[in-house]
C-alpha cells in the first residue's frame, strides 16, 4: 500500500443560515427620539444542527451576510427604507454579521434618523409619519461550488415567527391632543358630579389619561380620589368608547363628593400619555 500523492478535505454544506429579527420587540410602540437610541437588530446563525458537524460559516468580506428589509404600507403601496430615504423601489440594507457575547447578530445600519424639525430629512422616521413598520431579514453563508466560485446558501426572508412573517412595531411621531369639555373654563357651578373631555393619541393610542384637581396649583392640596392631600397627584379617568372620550371619576372608584367648597376656585388639569411615550402639554380648566 502506498500513500496517495495528494488529498483534499471538504465540507458538504447545503443548509442556509438561520436568521431572525429580534429587536424592537414585536408589537412595541416608540417615539422617534426613543427608537433613535436603540439598535434594530437580529440574529444570524451558521451553527451546525448536530454536534461534531461543521459548516461554511459566513463570508464577512462582502458585507452581505445579512440582508434586512424595513418597510411600511401606505394606501396599498409598500415603502422601503434605503440609505437615501424611503422609496417605492424594493430595497434592502446589507450587513456583515457581527459577534456579540458569543452570538452572531446583525444590525440595521444605517437606520431611519430622528429629525424633530420640519422639513424632515427624507430618511427620517418623521418623514414616514405615524406608521406600523415591518422588518424581516435573510442571511447567506460562504459556501462555494467545486471550483471555488460563490454558491452561497441563502435563507428565505424571515420575521420573528418564521417564513412569510414580519416583526412589526409602531413609531408614533404625533403628540396627543386633549381637552376638558366639562366644566368649561371660568365657569361658575353649584353642582359637579363628573369632569369630562376628549383625548386623541394618534396611531399608538392612549396609555394613560389622568386628571389633577386642586384649589392652589402651587402649594396644593390635591384631590386623592376621596379627600384632599398635600401629596401632588394625578388620578386615572374612565376611558369611554373609541379611546377618544373620558370621564372622571366615572367607574374608577374615586368620587367627587366633598371635593368642592363654596366660594372657592378650583383647577382641573389633564395629562395624556400615549403608548409610545409622548405626553401632551397640560390642559386645564
Amino acid at each position: 500500500y502506498g500513500a496517495p500523492a495528494s488529498s483534499r478535505t471538504f465540507v458538504w454544506d447545503q443548509t442556509p443560515p438561520s436568521v431572525s429579527p429580534t429587536f424592537p420587540a414585536e408589537g412595541s410602540y416608540w417615539t422617534p427620539a426613543a427608537i433613535d437610541l436603540v439598535s434594530l437588530s437580529g440574529t444570524a446563525r451558521e451553527e451546525p444542527a448536530t454536534a461534531g458537524k461543521v459548516n461554511a460559516e459566513f463570508k464577512l468580506s462582502d458585507n452581505d451576510d445579512a440582508e434586512i428589509e424595513l418597510t411600511y404600507l401606505d394606501a396599498g403601496n409598500t415603502y422601503y427604507f434605503a440609505p437615501a430615504g424611503w422609496t417605492l423601489v424594493p430595497s434592502t440594507i446589507q450587513r456583515a454579521r457581527e459577534l456579540v457575547a458569543g452570538t452572531t447578530i446583525w444590525q440595521l445600519i444605517p437606520k431611519p434618523s430622528h429629525d424633530p424639525v420640519a422639513p424632515f430629512d427624507p430618511n427620517s422616521w418623521q418623514s414616514a409619519g405615524d406608521r406600523q413598520f415591518r422588518m424581516r431579514s435573510r442571511a447567506r453563508d460562504a459556501a462555494t461550488d467545486g471550483s471555488g466560485i460563490d454558491a452561497r446558501n441563502t435563507s428565505a426572508y424571515l420575521g420573528d415567527d418564521g417564513a412569510l412573517d414580519y416583526l412589526t412595531f409602531t413609531v408614533d411621531v404625533t403628540i396627543p391632543s386633549s381637552s376638558i369639555t366639562w366644566p368649561t373654563n371660568n365657569l361658575f357651578v353649584n353642582a359637579l358630579s363628573s369632569i369630562t373631555g376628549t383625548a386623541l393619541a394618534g396611531l399608538s393610542g392612549p396609555q394613560t389619561i389622568e386628571v389633577k384637581i386642586t384649589s392652589n396649583p402651587v402649594t396644593g392640596p390635591w384631590w386623592n380620589g376621596s379627600a384632599y392631600s398635600f401629596t401632588e397627584q394625578f388620578r386615572s379617568v374612565q376611558v369611554l368608547g373609541g379611546e377618544t372620550a373620558w370621564e372622571y371619576p366615572g367607574l374608577t372608584g374615586d368620587t367627587l363628593a366633598g371635593a368642592f367648597l363654596n366660594d372657592t376656585t378650583y383647577y382641573a388639569y389633564l395629562r395624556v400619555t400615549d403608548r409610545a411615550g409622548h405626553v401632551n402639554p397640560l390642559q386645564h380648566t
